[in-house]
């Protein structure tokens, strides 16, 4: 471990051999108040030259590998995530912050506020990734701004699966409006037959019988009767 540390530290060694042995730290999956590798891996997260920029790349996540939610990394990854001015290794900052499924009021704001101000569409889905793992009431404010875009429908579920890791009513409508796309009709239905049964009862009581959309008819109709049967 401590030769791996000695590698990552090194400025004789090459940038490979330094990434290689960031990778072996994040590949460990484990920390100790005694190892600190969170440490050594914040440090690099830290550098600021462009021939460090995929040491840094990989030390994020390693970071993420290791599951490191000390307050200085997730202060680094929050100032990673909203003032880099390389847009990959801002997308990854907000990756981990997405893996670390923290709960921290200030790093909601700074990610609603990084949502509003990015153009970038994959780095604003991570963000919508990573306030619905963290059960952001704030997720189901800002998603529809995304899904009102003409995005890819791989991307679309993405941000739709976030919605449903909070469930609640207000989520579970935005998805629903969702299977106005055939493409998605099918993947909505999953989702919403696994949310929360009385969410979910909600809906479609609010929906069913004013809904004039006929994709979305069906997903209501068939998720009615899906709970009549018990699915």
């Amino acid at each position: 471990m401590d030769e791996l540390k000695r590698l990552v530290k090194s400025e004789t060694e090459t940038i490979n051999v330094r990434i290689n042995a960031v990778r072996a730290l994040g590949a460990i999956r484990y920390d100790s108040p005694q190892l600190k590798i969170w440490e050594t891996l914040l440090n690099v997260v830290k550098m600021r030259e462009e021939k460090y920029s995929m040491l840094r790349f990989f030390a994020l996540q390693a970071l993420g590998d290791l599951g490191s939610s000390e307050p200085q990394v997730i202060a680094t990854l929050l100032k990673v995530a909203n003032r880099d001015p390389d847009s990959e290794i801002k997308k990854e900052a907000t990756s981990v912050l997405k893996d670390l499924s923290i709960s921290d009021p200030l790093a909601e704001n700074i990610l609603i506020r990084l949502f509003k101000r990015e153009k970038d569409i994959e780095l604003r889905l991570r963000v919508i990734e990573a306030l619905g793992d963290m059960f952001s009431q704030a997720t189901a404010d800002i998603a529809p701004a995304l899904l009102k875009t003409e995005i890819p429908v791989p991307l679309r579920k993405r941000a739709l699966y976030a919605l449903a890791q909070i469930g609640g009513e207000a989520e579970l409508l935005i998805i629903l409006d969702a299977a106005k796309d055939p493409a998605l009709n099918l993947f909505v239905q999953g989702i919403l037959e696994d949310s929360n049964e009385e969410a979910l009862k909600k809906v479609i009581n609010r929906r069913i019988k004013l809904e004039n959309n006929q994709n979305i008819l069906q997903v209501l109709e068939n998720l009615q009767s899906g709970l009549e049967e018990g699915f």
